[in-house]
């Protein structure tokens, strides 16, 4: 059995290299940097994990939303949502995320572990 496949979808370069390297070694990290890309990644590709960034460049909140339940109606249920301002309303299905999968940025590796677990993907190395 192969790695747990996590896509990370965040606009800032540093964020997504550094959540690359806390889970290396643990997932198949695929990286997006915008909305477009997440929607393209997803179509067709079975994450056990998708690590969002609310706020994008190319979508606002309530589109990103709609945009990845569209490409991936079940996403919910393996998706962790991460933000600066992760308390504000969240949108459509956002807002049925559970709390402990929420992340708030900047986050550890203590943080981020239980919310992927909770998500499906960290069943076999936590």
């Amino acid at each position: 059995m192969g790695l747990p496949r996590v896509l990370v979808i965040d606009d800032t370069p540093a964020v997504s290299a550094t959540v690359r390297l806390l889970l290396e070694g643990l997932c198949d990290v695929t990286i997006a940097a915008n909305a477009a890309e997440a929607v393209a990644a997803i179509t067709g590709t079975r994450f056990e994990a998708v690590l969002c960034d609310l706020y994008l460049p190319d979508a606002s909140v309530e589109e990103l939303a709609t945009r990845l339940g569209q490409a991936d109606p079940g996403l919910i249920s393996h998706l962790v949502l991460m933000s600066g301002a992760i308390d504000d309303p969240l949108p459509g299905m956002f807002g049925q995320v559970p709390p402990n999968r929420r992340l708030r940025k900047p986050f550890s590796l203590e943080e981020l572990l239980p919310a992927l677990a909770d998500a499906g993907a960290m069943a076999q190395v936590t």
